[in-house]
């Protein structure tokens, strides 16, 4: 530090010899507080690829679990409306030349039993259509007054009120503005440039239109004669008549929903002279694509473990191998591998087509696949869903969990005088199960446990189980173990690094309170001993210029 001091009248240049540069002492000493920070800063930068990774791997093990899903339910169960198995289509043969989609369609509901069917359709059901007179003009007024009423069978009478100047677009608009109430829709029919017609059609097939005039307007439009007939009926009402396996049947309406069961027919037209044949089956395309999502879905997760466990030419992981050697991604990787190549059930992948390459992906031969859904669809199903077979349909399996490989018992089941459920019991030990109304629910620490069943018969009887898990229902509760969204390994995982980094963020907080308090301390204690060495050196400059002049 240098600098000019005044005495009696002289001036000298000093430079100061206890120069220090205070900003970097304060800089680095305030660097070594941070330097915890810093490291709970990285630990977090870390924990957040790691939560990153373990939300990828959860949202692959999710995508396959919904996979499984789908060939994992079984006939009657709470999770049986995602079965694929269930789904149906249906196949509509003609023999004749006729295109049999042009006389009818069917639908089927999932789980209709497969099998075929004869259809005839020897009449279509029709709605009345009646007919008004030729009249001039849609648009002028008639000149009519007075009232009618008008209704089908399926609806109310009500009372239509004409005046003078109405013109027929207005009669129409009266009559249409009450359909809804009447079941009966009026419209005009342009005949000629100088001829229109008004129709009246029953809204639904199979029902009569009925007509009142006490004013004689109906019969001024010309809709009936003298004899209070119509005049002018276009189509009668008529009912459907099918033959379905040989039964004749007649219905009100040409789609018929109750004459087999899941099996809706949409009649189109009628053709006496032609037998169709109804085929119910099971959905192979959609067992087929189902079949392949599940394969695409394992193979994206072994993508994401294939990348997890990449070295580098330097033997260490990749960069984005943030979860290399991972116990969790290992356990569960291990678990997922012990079940997809597991074949104690008699069945295999191999099977029906799925092999692993060299890096455990699945490759998928669509005609192996093919040939065992056309000829071996019941191998498919064991393969995959769970099977409950039972003596009795009484006995249906409400839910299930994956307690239980396979079981085969007779559960005997015992019903009082009042027909309630008294005990349900295996080779005589009724402490397996517990009984709530008509449930029979596995009793917990019994290799029953998870089971839940409900009987609706009325009697006490012995019923016959058994029971395989197959391959896709416990890859189902494996995955939901490892990763449902609410309570699994990962979950868990997530949970406790995000809880990690919350209780490092806090730290980091207090280390820069704390860094940020000290800079503070320092700066002032650096001024202090700066204004102290300026006022020493000034008086030293003084001793010494006065030292100098007494010389």
């Amino acid at each position: 530090m240098t600098g000019t001091t005044a005495v009696s009248g002289s001036s000298y240049t000093t430079t100061s010899r206890y120069q220090f540069d205070s900003a970097a002492l304060i800089e680095a000493a305030v660097a070594a507080k941070l330097a915890t920070a810093n490291a709970y800063a990285d630990k977090i930068e870390v924990n957040e690829a790691k939560i990153s990774a373990y939300a990828e791997l959860q949202s692959l093990l999710l995508e396959l679990q919904e996979a499984a899903q789908a060939i994992r339910s079984p006939k009657g169960t709470i999770d049986s409306a995602d079965d694929v198995f269930l789904d149906r289509t249906a196949y509509l043969y003609s023999p004749s030349n006729t295109t049999a989609t042009n006389l009818m369609e069917a639908t089927v509901e999932e789980g209709t039993d497969i099998g075929s069917h004869t259809i005839v359709i020897e009449q279509i059901a029709t709605a009345e259509k009646i007919g008004s007179g030729d009249i001039s003009s849609r648009t002028e007024a008639l000149g009519y007054s007075g009232t009618f009423t008008v209704g089908a069978e399926d609806g109310s009478a009500t009372e239509i009120t004409v005046t003078g100047d109405m013109s027929l677009n207005e009669i129409v608009k009266e009559i249409n503005d009450v359909a809804a109430t009447t079941g009966v829709t009026a419209s005009v029919i342009k005949v000629d440039d100088d001829s229109y017609m008004m129709v009246l059609t029953a809204a639904n097939t199979g029902q009569d239109i009925s007509l009142t005039d006490p004013d004689g307007v109906l019969t001024s439009l010309g809709f009936l004669a003298s004899d209070g007939t119509f005049a002018n009926e276009l189509r009668k009402n008529q009912s459907a008549i099918v033959a379905v396996d040989g039964v004749t049947i007649e219905r009100e309406s040409n789609q018929i929903d109750d004459a087999l069961d899941g099996i809706t027919l949409q009649l189109y037209a009628a053709d006496p002279d032609t037998t169709l044949t109804l085929e119910t089956a099971a959905d192979l395309s959609g067992i087929q694509d189902a079949i392949t999502a599940f394969v695409d879905a394992y193979n994206a997760l072994r993508d994401f473990i294939v990348t997890n466990q990449t070295v580098t030419s330097a033997g260490v992981a990749a960069d984005d191998a943030v979860l290399f050697a991972d116990s969790t991604l290992r356990s569960i990787s291990a678990a997922v591998a012990a079940i997809i190549t597991d074949d104690s059930g008699g069945y295999s992948l191999a099977d029906i087509g799925l092999k692993f390459d060299s890096s455990n992906h699945l490759t998928l031969n669509q005609a192996t696949l093919g040939d065992a859904l056309v000829n071996n669809l019941e191998m498919i199903q064991a393969l995959f869903a769970y099977q409950y077979t039972t003596s009795d349909g009484d006995l249906a399996l409400l839910s299930h969990d994956d307690t239980q490989d396979s079981l085969s018992f007779t559960l005997d089941i015992t019903v009082g005088d009042d027909g309630t459920i008294t005990a349900a019991s295996v080779a005589g030990d009724s402490s397996l199960f517990t009984i709530s109304g008509n449930t029979i629910s596995g009793a917990e620490g019994s290799i029953y446990e998870g089971l839940k069943f409900v009987y609706t018969g009325g009697a006490s009887e012995s019923i016959d189980v058994e029971i395989n898990q197959g391959l896709a229902d416990r890859l189902y509760y494996v995955l939901k173990t490892a990763a449902d969204e609410t309570d699994s390994t990962l979950t868990d995982v997530i949970g406790a690094l995000e809880e990690t980094n919350a209780e490092l963020e806090k730290r980091i907080a207090t280390v820069k309170a704390r860094a940020a308090d000290y800079e503070e301390y320092l700066t002032e204690k650096y001024s202090r001993i700066q204004a102290t060495l300026s006022a020493a050196e000034s008086i030293l400059a003084l001793l010494e210029a006065l030292n100098d002049s007494d010389d």
